[in-house]
């Protein structure tokens, strides 16, 4: 029966993949032809000023995608831990944005609309997350999800609601069509209901951690749902049962679930799941160890002393569960790596609780034809947490978050937001990028950030981009997704999350795609392997160490040695011992590794600025010294704005030497009116208000402004302090294209990039006309708030 679907799915991709290869153009070729745009570039505005769901950059980048997405069959995992196309067997990356709950449910000409500028920006996957989000009374607000609450179904969570699976449908044909992949959450915040025949359903949080990680009846329920969501149902877009599709690139189970999110709570169980969970504890331990007798003796001591309590028993069903505790290295002593005890059968029991509900659900999956790779969302700071991902599924998907707002307790989503309001390019401890991530990267296993941001308002976030791309290609990683697009609401302003308004972020989005997804820097070729031993996995403690931080210049993995396996050094890996880093057998090791540093690629953290000096792409970004020339290779930049952050790029893939199609993109600083955002005390920063619409950021007439030189002659000069611009250079069309988004500002540009010098003025929607020629010395002003302007 399974069979059969699965063919008859593949039959109905090809059908519709003829269909979508009709409709499947380049982003501008389309605008064109549609008539609704009336310039050149077919730019919907670049500006959020001037409405909803600006475009990125002048670069149409969907010059990136293939579409339709999955015409080269599933992704698949390689041998070596990556991703590729099943039909070609070429490795693909993935860069994009995630559409989060009532992001999602939104009309389909919305969905359009929003599709088309994410492709435009280079966009190649969705992550469509919290579909069964409905929120809560406790966050001040409950919202319609896929989870169908109408009456008579209020009392349970097992149908789906029709109108939001149509246009989840929707989004996954449109992104398809585009050339985007999915990525689909399956649960995320279920709320179970009493009618769902789950016990105590009324006193669980939403998402039912973490009862649904042991339950039988909530994994059942689980079950169900991937049923009807992914196979049973089939989308009438795309002809194909979601499951079946191959423009879905990857698939999470859970969202952020396991026992260690709340390791220490788990004794606070509501009933009777804490008798469920002490039976499977003594079920365990019966299987393990047969008797209490041979308990008693795995629990002795060498001196003699037994931690089993004499009223403990496996035979009578009686054995407590360890008080976990995380602990440092030195507190538990070296024989706590030696010896079995309480805690160390705590932790695999829990790790054994997840890899046996991960391999359940994952041959569900694939009992039903689906070859698409899986995931589960874990504690990224716990080693063995993650390395139950690692063991039985096919990626590693995790968070990249920089300043997430905190709340005051019992506050949480609802009380006013606090950052820290730091520059990540100062913080060089586990906490920055990509020394965070590397802690729960797994050898021979993809590397999905799947969740990221440098969150607003926090000032520094002009950066954050450029880092991105850069290090995930260093280390090798294999998708990175922004955290969040937004579709409604807060569209027209700078949020936390979203993205889509806010000129230091989305204002990068393209340039770092074409970045990443074209692999423009090679990855380390020294890798280091933090590894551990299976009893490792058990001791609780915290893992991290200062070797991590060798992730800013060499790749950085956690790899799993059999007991008689000997950690070893050779070729271009190096094997460390994680045992041996805090028993101090490696520091000198790691001291010389510390000295080597990279001429591609460079952080000064103590002034917070990072230079790369690429073939294809040169960048500054940070705070920047405004006294000083830096130089990358031939180019030299001068920057007179404090927080900034400059690229340029090869647009046709030459060293930026001999490009014919180069730009240039600056952005600095941007704010919602009236926002207050104020440091209050011990480090933290409250957003008091978030301001509204519009947003700015502050550009201001200047006399030294940004300058670009190549082989010491000047080829962009702005005389702007702060704000946003971006130059396009054809050189063989002989014609730039120039958006600013302050506007009568003063710019240079070298003559050798156009012909006669004449400008063309573009608006908004009404098409564009000619407004003069450039002065004698090749400059020009910018006229007011144009979409953009083109010399030729």
């Amino acid at each position: 029966m399974n069979g059969k679907l699965f063919k008859l799915a593949k039959v109905l991709i090809v059908l519709s993949f003829i269909s979508n290869l009709l409709i499947a153009q380049a982003i501008t070729f389309e605008r064109k032809i549609s008539g609704k745009f009336k310039d050149t570039l077919a730019v919907r505005w670049l500006d959020p000023r001037f409405g909803e769901f600006p475009d990125a950059s002048l670069i149409d980048f969907s010059f990136l995608l293939d579409p339709p997405a999955g015409k080269f069959g599933f992704v698949k995992v390689g041998e070596d831990g990556h991703f590729y196309l099943e039909k070609t067997n070429k490795r693909i990356k993935f860069w994009g944005v995630t559409i989060a709950g009532s992001h999602v449910d939104i009309p389909k000409e919305r969905i359009e609309t929003v599709v088309e500028v994410l492709a435009r920006a280079g966009c190649n996957i969705i992550r469509l997350h919290e579909l069964d989000n409905r929120g809560g009374e406790k966050f001040g607000i409950v919202r319609r999800n896929i989870i169908d609450e109408s009456y008579p179904n209020e009392n349970n969570s097992r149908n789906l609601d029709k109108e939001y699976l149509d246009r989840v449908d929707y989004w996954i044909y449109q992104a398809q069509k585009r050339g985007i992949y999915v990525y689909l959450v399956l649960r995320a915040y279920r709320t179970f209901k009493a009618g769902d025949g789950v016990e105590g359903a009324e006193k669980m949080e939403r998402k039912g951690s973490p009862y649904g990680l042991f339950d039988e009846q909530m994994i059942k329920l689980q079950k169900e749902f991937i049923d009807n969501f992914l196979f049973k149902h089939v989308n009438p877009y795309t002809g194909v049962p979601n499951g079946l599709n191959p423009a879905v690139a990857m698939i999470e189970l859970i969202n952020e679930d396991s026992f260690f999110f709340q390791y220490d709570k788990l004794d606070a169980m509501i009933e009777p799941y804490k008798t469920k969970f002490m039976r499977l504890w003594v079920q365990f331990l019966r299987e393990k160890y047969v008797n209490t007798e041979n308990l008693k003796r795995a629990w002795t001591t060498k001196d003699g002393f037994s931690i089993l309590g004499n009223d403990e028993s496996i035979e009578e069903g009686r054995v407590k569960f360890p008080k976990l505790k995380l602990g440092e290295f030195s507190e538990v002593g070296h024989s706590e790596i030696d010896h079995p005890l309480r805690k160390k059968d705590g932790i695999e029991f829990l790790m054994s609780l997840q890899v046996k509900l991960f391999k359940d659900l994952k041959e569900f999956i694939r009992s039903r034809g689906c070859p698409i790779p899986l995931t589960t969302t874990v504690n990224g700071e716990f080693i063995c947490d993650t390395y139950t991902v690692a063991s039985e599924l096919d990626f590693i998907g995790q968070n990249m978050y920089m300043d997430h707002p905190f709340f005051e307790q019992g506050r949480e989503w609802v009380g006013i937001s606090f950052f820290r309001n730091e520059n990540y390019l100062k913080k060089s401890d586990r906490w920055g990028f990509p020394v965070y991530s590397s802690f729960y990267a797994w050898d021979k296993k993809p590397i999905v950030i799947r969740e990221w941001a440098l969150c607003y308002p926090n000032e520094y976030r002009a950066s954050s981009l450029i880092q991105m791309a850069v290090y995930s290609l260093l280390q090798d990683y294999d998708a990175v997704i922004y955290f969040a697009y937004y579709t409604w609401g807060d569209v027209n302003v700078c949020s936390p999350f979203g993205l889509q308004s806010d000129p230091t972020r989305w204002g990068l989005f393209g340039y770092a795609a074409k970045i990443f997804i074209n692999s423009e820097i090679k990855p380390f070729h020294e890798k280091v392997n933090i590894c551990f031993y299976p009893d490792d996995l058990k001791t609780f403690i915290d893992w991290w160490n200062e070797a991590y931080k060798l992730s800013y210049n060499f790749m950085l993995r956690n790899k799993i040695l059999s007991n008689d396996e000997i950690a070893s050094l050779g070729g271009n890996e190096i094997n460390i011992p994680a045992r041996d880093i805090f028993r101090g057998n490696a520091k000198k090791l790691i001291d010389s590794l510390m000295k080597i540093t990279r001429d591609e690629i460079k952080i000064d953290f103590a002034k917070g600025v990072l230079l790369i000096n690429s073939k294809t792409f040169k960048a500054v970004s940070g705070e920047v010294d405004t006294s000083k020339t830096y130089k990358l290779g031939n180019f030299k930049i001068k920057i007179s704005s404090p927080i900034s952050a400059v690229l340029i790029l090869s647009l046709d893939n030459l060293p930026l030497e001999k490009s014919n199609k180069i730009a240039v993109k600056f952005v600095t600083v941007a704010k919602n009116r009236g926002q207050i955002f104020e440091r209050v005390n011990d480090g933290r920063f409250a957003l008091k208000n978030q301001g509204s619409a519009p947003v700015q950021t502050y550009g201001e007439k200047s006399d030294s402004g940004i300058e670009i030189l190549k082989d010491d002659k000047s080829i962009v000069k702005s005389f702007m302090r702060n704000g946003s611009f971006e130059v396009v250079i054809d050189k063989d069309k002989k014609h730039v294209f120039i958006f600013c988004d302050t506007p009568n500002i003063k710019f240079e540009v070298s003559p050798e990039f156009f012909r006669f010098g004449r400008i063309v003025k573009f608006y908004q929607e009404i098409g564009g006309e000619g407004c003069g020629e450039v002065f004698e010395n090749s400059a020009f002003v910018y006229p007011g708030y144009s979409k953009y302007v083109m010399i030729y």
